[in-house]
């Protein structure tokens, strides 16, 4: 297993990415007297950009935001620089400002305050670029207390992984029938714990993601029968991994484990292929790939009446993986 960062210090950004979230920005509304610039740092007090692995980094980029509160007020947002630093206004009166990463997009939270904010792990993830860890993916928390005062001041605030832990999956394939396919999602599952999906562009195939990695973030514990699918318009490849045998299938808050996942050497679940399925009643479906040899299996002719009013036929049709059903 490779341990690439600690519990607390890490800041849940992107992998040589970078992550923004879709608001606007909030003025605060607090009659400010002094400017305050926090810097977010681990509790070891390591710099925002940290080197994760051979190939990753974890840094801010130039319009990430983050959510803030200051005391018991409402959520507030900030710009935050490549350098992990940004600015409020406070009055002289001596503050708690807690932050938050990522910023909800719900518009229903923009009056939340800190206790209610949501800050819980998604299921549903994205990963839009190939390769590139979504940092919203990966919720962190963070306070600092401010003095009182009335000169401008600069604090550092304590952030740490609210949960999760990465997993990794670089994809590889020799088999190039299989690279045309578009990619729709990587499913994780096990045994007792929640489905996770990471939805993948829509508009990139096998071949744009070999070499590159997928990401998804679950949650600590004990894994049994962790199963990692890649699904595509085409079929489904379900791969087992080797994680009981690296750490026992435990997996702590703050790990990132990686594997390798290789379409070809995949069981393949599902494969849709092109063609025509008819099922009459409570019968079998029968692929017929528009050959007379197929229909013929099925006991039906050319210009048969197919079905009944209390049992239509449905037709089934295939194409690139696409299905439609049709009472007939």
């Amino acid at each position: 297993m490779k341990k690439i960062f600690s519990i607390i210090a890490l800041v849940a950004l992107t992998f040589a990415g970078c992550s923004k979230a879709d608001v606007d920005t909030i003025t605060a509304t607090m009659e400010g007297t002094r400017t305050v610039s926090i810097t977010l740092v681990g509790a070891d007090d390591t710099a925002t950009r940290t080197t994760l692995s051979n190939d990753s980094s974890l840094t801010w980029c130039e319009g990430d935001q983050i959510a803030y509160f200051i005391d018991k007020g409402t959520r507030q947002v900030a710009t935050v620089n490549a350098d992990g630093t940004f600015n409020i206004s406070l009055d002289a009166e001596a503050h708690t400002v807690r932050v938050n990463y990522p910023v909800v997009t719900d518009p229903a939270y923009n009056n939340a305050q800190y206790y209610t904010y949501p800050n819980a792990l998604s299921t549903t993830q994205t990963q839009p670029t190939l390769g590139v860890f979504e940092g919203k993916n990966l919720p962190f928390l963070g306070s600092v207390a401010v003095a009182a005062g009335e000169e401008p001041t600069s604090v550092k605030a304590t952030y740490a992984i609210k949960s999760g832990a990465v997993m990794s999956f670089l994809i590889k394939c020799d088999n190039t029938q299989y690279l045309t396919e578009t990619l729709t999602s990587l499913v994780l599952t096990a045994d007792g714990k929640p489905t996770y999906t990471v939805i993948l562009p829509n508009d990139k195939t096998i071949a744009d993601a070999v070499g590159k990695k997928i990401y998804c973030v679950i949650e600590k514990g004990t894994y049994s029968n962790l199963l990692v699918t890649l699904n595509t318009t085409t079929a489904s490849y379900r791969c087992s991994t080797d994680l009981a045998t690296k750490n026992g299938g435990t997996i702590a808050t703050g790990d990132h484990d990686s594997f390798s996942l290789k379409i070809d050497k995949s069981e393949t679940v599902h494969r849709a292929s092109a063609g025509l399925s008819i099922k009459v009643g409570t019968g079998e479906l029968t692929d017929w790939n528009g050959t007379t040899e197929g229909a013929q299996a099925a006991g039906l002719t050319s210009g048969a009446l197919l079905g009944t009013d209390a049992e239509p036929v449905v037709v089934k049709i295939v194409t690139g993986g696409v299905t439609t059903m049709t009472n007939a």
